[in-house]
């Protein structure tokens, strides 16, 4: 068995679906495109291991946004403890003490919620502060992992619930992650690799960023956004917008 080919045509077959996708990506991106038109922050944060990779994918780059202001908290991420970041994904109060602790956080600002499996405590606490503080809450997560995580599991909220289900987040976005995250079965082994969801929220977000600056471009709005960083004038262009929005981005 070809298990690189396995791979391949499941990753292909993912971006295909998240294609047909377009019109939530376009829900979402009128969001940011009025974020950026009243001068509110994008929050971006991932409440759980490897889905907090995806803040940083649209962070500080060519094409992206200044008001992007992503939530890089050791707290879920494993380069600072891989078991820790597991073991926080139900701690009481975390994810609620993470949108307190930020402090740039206001009503009309926009808090996009990466949390793949869909089921710790952490997401679910930052949904429900961000929209007490008056946010638009995106999350982007898979109901098919969601669902086959067990009601027992330790890494469960209290509550039972899960993310996709929240009345609390005004647009839910489908990554189509399968559960587990794995697309390839190694049948002698019996273990599985591949992994997907890194892929999928990567390309959820740059869709969302395109279809936003498609909108900003349409109705002639001249948005904050990050130059090449390699040319002489892009350097002194963002320069310039690393001093204009140095005490509001906590990570510039």
């Amino acid at each position: 068995m070809n298990y690189l080919k396995t791979y391949y045509v499941t990753v292909n077959n993912l971006v295909k679906r998240l294609y047909k996708n377009a019109g939530c990506y376009e829900k979402a991106a009128r969001l940011l495109a009025e974020a950026v038109r009243n001068e509110r922050l994008i929050h971006v944060i991932g409440t759980e291991m490897h889905s907090s990779i995806a803040a940083h994918d649209i962070f500080f780059r060519e094409g992206s946004l200044l008001n992007i202001n992503p939530m890089f908290d050791p707290s879920f991420s494993v380069m600072h403890s891989a078991s820790r970041s597991l073991y926080l994904k139900e701690a009481d109060c975390c994810g609620e003490f993470l949108v307190e602790y930020y402090r740039n956080i206001h009503k009309g600002d926009v808090m996009i919620v990466i949390d793949t499996d869909g089921v710790g405590r952490a997401c679910m606490e930052v949904v429900k502060k961000s929209k007490e503080l008056g946010l638009f809450v995106i999350a982007i997560t898979s109901r098919q992992f969601s669902k086959a995580v067990s009601k027992d599991c330790i890494f469960r909220n209290n509550q039972k619930s899960n993310l996709c289900d929240m009345k609390e987040v005004d647009i839910i976005i489908e990554n189509e992650v399968p559960a587990f995250d794995t697309a390839v079965e190694f049948n002698s082994l019996k273990k599985r690799a591949g992994w997907l969801s890194t892929i999928a929220n990567s390309f959820i977000l740059n869709a969302i960023l395109i279809c936003t600056i498609e909108i900003m471009e349409k109705e002639k709005m001249n948005p904050d956004m990050w130059n090449n960083f390699y040319h002489p004038e892009g350097i002194s262009h963002n320069e310039k917008l690393i001093d204009k929005y140095f005490d509001k981005i906590k990570h510039i």
